[in-house]
């Protein structure tokens, strides 16, 4: 007897995905990399500045690069999340029957079919985007409470202030914007 044929084959279809957003989008990422630097950097210095913390240039030289590449990460990690729910909605409302009755036939991704070109256009949409934007807020505030304020000598209570106010004003608030906005600038389609 063949043991292999017991074996469940594991493929790793979705291994090349962060490359190949780099190749669609360079333009995107060109902008990007620079303008969340500096919104972290604001963010950051300001929430300092406001908690009276001393030695900021020191405590900002430290954490910085840790701040934004986490925030990156959370940001990354959410778009994911969004695009697997959608992914995960279109296969189900295809496949399910009560699901099709629920909404009258109509299928369940049509309620969110806006949230990748245009998330305000309808309250289904906005919610889930907005939920992304949340799962990036609290992923931001985990990654910097934990990890970017190590080599400094911040209280606890201070790194979790920090990192709320960074979680709170460096969420991706951009998720709302209409592909149709981008395009003005950045020339998509």
């Amino acid at each position: 007897m063949n043991k292999t044929k017991n074996k469940k084959e594991i493929k790793l279809y979705n291994l090349i995905l962060p490359i190949w957003i780099l190749i669609a989008f360079p333009v995107v990422w060109i902008y990007t990399i620079p303008a969340n630097f500096i919104v972290d950097s604001i963010v950051f210095l300001f929430t300092l500045k406001f908690l009276n913390i001393e030695n900021k240039k020191e405590i900002y030289k430290k954490s910085i690069m840790k701040i934004v590449i986490f925030g990156f990460l959370s940001d990354i990690i959410a778009g994911i999340a969004l695009l697997f729910s959608l992914m995960g909605l279109t296969a189900i409302s295809r496949n399910s029957k009560i699901l099709q009755g629920l909404f009258k036939n109509k299928p369940l991704i049509d309620y969110f079919e806006f949230a990748f070109y245009n998330p305000t256009k309808n309250l289904p949409s906005f919610l889930l985007v907005f939920a992304a934007i949340v799962i990036a807020g609290i992923l931001i505030y985990i990654f910097n409470s934990k990890y970017s304020f190590t080599k400094t000598d911040l209280t606890k209570i201070l790194k979790k202030k920090i990192a709320l106010s960074l979680a709170i004003f460096t969420a991706p608030y951009f998720f709302l914007l209409s592909l149709e906005f981008c395009n003005k600038f950045f020339n998509i389609y």
